[in-house]
C-alpha cells in the first residue's frame, strides 16, 4: 500500500514481534530500483577547497589583528614622543581672577567628600576642587579612570566651573616624568637641586615634598631612604619619601672581643665601635659575633627617625675552666680581688682575670690569665719569706777589716743585716793577729746580734814603743737595747794595754751599712 504522493515512494507494512511497522523505499528508475551509487573523487575535492577557504580566512583573520594592534601600539608612542614637546599647560584666568584651567600636583585625594586639593607649583596656589559624575578622568593615555585612581603626587590637568569649583576634567599629564623608588638621592638646598645617580634637577620653592601625606624636609633625605620623584621637564615637582631611616644603638659592646655585627642579609661584617647604626624604618635582623660571646641575635623594629637600642649586656658570655697549679698546701685563693675555693677548678667567662695566692710567711704570686678556650691552667709558686737578723760587730783597737764567710763588709764598728743561720766572723787589722769566730744570726725580734772582737798585738811588732796603759776602761761596747742601733765614738771601748807614744787617730764609728727592715 502506497502512501506518499512520491510516484517514486513505496510505503509497506510488515508485522514483527505483534507490532506493525512501517517502511518507505524510494523506488528508482533503471538499476533495479537500487539508490544510484556515490562519486567518491567528487567529495574529496570539496573537502579540499573547504580546507583551503578555512586557512586562508585564518591568516586574514590574524594580519587585521595584528594590524589593530600595531596601529594602537604606534599611536601611543608618537603621543608620548609628542607630549615631551608640550609645555606645561598655563594658568587661564577668568575674569575676576579665578582659575579655571591649571596644571598641579595633587596633595590629597578624599574619596568620601569627592574632592581633591591640588598645588600649583609655578604659582604656589592651592585649590580644592569638586568631582562630580559629569566630571571626565583620564589617565595620562586617555583612557577612563575613578577618583580612587589619583594618588598624591600625580601631576595633574584640571579645568574646572568658576562659579562652584566643579571640576569638569581632571587627566593625569602626558607631559609628567616619574623616577618612583630611588635611593641615593642627594638634596642641595642651597642650590635647589636633587641628583639622581647622573641626573640634575632643579626645583623651586613651591617643590611639594610628602611623606604620609605629611609636608617633610626633603633636605633630611637620607642615601639609603627610598624616594620617588616627579616633574616636567627638568624641574622637579614632587618628592616623595617612601621609606625614611631611623637609627640602632649598641650598648654595653665594650666588653665584647674582636665583636662584629651582620645586618639582615649583608654579606658583610661591621665593627661593633659604629654607633648608631643608620636603617631605613621598619624590622631588621642583627646578629652580633666576638671570641668570648655566643652567636647574638636580636630583632628590632625601626621607626623614621626614631633609634631601637639593642642591649649587648644579654649576650651569652662564653665560659671556660682555669685549673690551678700552686707549690704549696693550705693557701689562699683569689680571683679578681675575691677569694674562692683553692679544692676545685673555676669557671670563668671569657677575659682577663687576676689570680692571687698567698700564704703566711710566704711571698705572695699574681698572675693576670686570659680565658679564652674551654680549658686553661695557671701555675703559681710562693717562696718563702726571708728571715733576716741584724749583726753589730765591734773590734779593740777599732778600724779593723770585718769579713763574714770570707766576704768583706767593711770596717769596725759595722753592722750589717743577713739571713739567718750560721757563719764564720773574720776580724783582720795590720800590727794585730787575725781572729776567726763562729757567729749566728738567730735573733730575729730583737734589734740586733752584737759580737766585740779584742785583737792582741802580732808578737812580731816592736814598734813603736808603748806607754802605760789607759785608765780603767769597759771593754764591752754600751749599746742601748731598745733603739735602732747607733755606734758612736762614745760608744768605742777603750783599749787596755799598751798605748801607741803618738796619739792614736779614730775614724769614723758609725755603722757602715744600714739595717734592713
Amino acid at each position: 500500500m502506497n502512501r506518499s504522493d512520491d510516484p517514486h515512494q513505496e510505503t509497506r507494512l510488515h508485522t514483527e514481534n505483534g507490532m506493525i511497522y512501517e517502511t518507505n523505499r524510494r523506488a528508482q528508475r533503471g538499476n533495479g530500483g537500487a539508490p544510484p551509487p556515490a562519486n567518491p573523487k567528487r567529495t574529496q575535492s570539496q573537502f579540499a577547497m573547504f580546507y583551503i577557504l578555512t586557512l586562508f580566512g585564518g591568516v586574514i583573520i590574524c594580519i587585521i589583528i595584528f594590524a589593530v594592534v600595531f596601529n594602537t601600539i604606534l599611536g601611543r608612542r608618537n603621543e608620548n614622543q609628542s607630549a615631551a614637546a608640550i609645555t606645561p599647560m598655563p594658568v587661564q584666568t577668568a575674569a575676576g581672577g579665578q582659575i579655571t584651567e591649571a596644571t598641579g600636583a595633587v596633595q590629597s585625594v578624599n574619596a568620601a567628600s569627592r574632592s581633591a586639593v591640588l598645588l600649583d607649583v609655578v604659582s604656589g596656589e592651592q585649590y580644592t576642587v569638586q568631582i562630580t559624575d559629569a566630571t571626565q578622568m583620564r589617565d595620562k593615555y586617555g583612557d577612563g579612570i575613578q577618583l580612587e585612581n589619583f594618588e598624591e603626587g600625580d601631576i595633574v590637568e584640571v579645568s574646572f566651573d568658576i562659579s562652584d569649583d566643579r571640576a569638569k576634567s581632571m587627566s593625569k599629564s602626558a607631559q609628567a616624568w616619574v623616577r618612583p623608588s630611588r635611593k641615593d638621592v642627594q638634596v642641595d638646598a642651597a642650590k635647589r637641586t636633587v641628583t639622581v645617580g647622573n641626573e640634575v634637577y632643579t626645583y623651586n620653592g613651591n617643590l611639594m615634598a610628602l611623606y604620609r601625606g605629611a609636608p617633610f624636609d626633603p633636605s633630611q633625605i637620607a642615601s639609603i631612604d627610598t624616594v620617588s620623584l616627579s616633574g616636567i621637564d627638568n624641574q622637579v615637582w614632587v618628592v616623595t619619601l617612601d621609606k625614611s631611616h631611623g637609627y640602632i644603638r649598641l650598648r654595653n659592646q665594650e666588653f665584647i672581643e674582636n665583636g662584629e655585627y651582620t645586618l639582615d642579609t649583608s654579606q658583610y661584617s661591621q665593627d661593633l665601635q659604629i654607633d648608631p647604626i643608620t636603617v631605613l624604618e621598619g624590622p631588621h635582623t642583627i646578629v652580633v659575633t666576638g671570641d668570648n660571646i655566643d652567636l647574638f641575635v636580636e630583632n628590632v623594629e625601626v621607626t623614621a627617625g626614631g633609634y631601637a637600642d639593642v642591649d649587648l649586656n644579654q649576650a651569652q658570655i662564653k665560659s671556660g675552666i682555669l685549673n690551678f697549679m700552686v707549690n704549696q698546701t693550705e693557701y689562699t685563693l683569689w680571683i679578681d680581688g675575691t677569694e674562692v675555693s683553692r679544692h676545685e677548678p673555676a669557671v670563668l667567662p671569657y677575659g682577663d682575670h687576676v689570680i692571687r695566692a698567698e700564704k703566711e710567711e710566704f711571698v705572695s704570686d699574681e698572675k693576670t690569665v686570659n680565658v679564652h678556650q674551654p680549658s686553661t691552667s695557671v701555675s703559681l709558686t710562693l717562696k718563702e719569706t726571708r728571715k733576716m737578723g741584724r749583726v753589730i760587730i765591734t773590734t779593740s783597737p777599732a778600724e779593723a777589716d770585718v769579713y763574714i764567710d770570707d766576704a768583706l763588709i767593711g770596717k769596725s764598728p759595722v753592722s750589717v743585716s743577713m739571713d739567718l743561720g750560721d757563719y764564720v766572723l773574720r776580724v783582720e787589722k795590720e800590727g794585730y793577729e787575725t781572729m776567726s769566730l763562729p757567729v749566728t744570726v738567730d735573733k730575729e725580734n730583737e734589734p740586733y746580734n752584737p759580737y766585740h772582737v779584742e785583737l792582741k798585738p802580732s808578737s812580731s811588732l816592736q814598734w813603736p814603743p808603748m806607754r802605760e796603759p789607759w785608765p780603767s776602761a769597759s771593754a764591752e761596747p754600751s749599746v742601748p737595747a731598745s733603739a735602732e742601733p747607733s755606734v758612736s765614738a762614745a760608744a768605742e771601748p777603750s783599749v787596755s794595754g799598751l798605748e801607741w807614744e803618738w796619739p792614736l787617730s779614730f775614724f769614723d764609728m758609725y755603722p757602715t751599712e744600714e739595717i734592713l727592715p
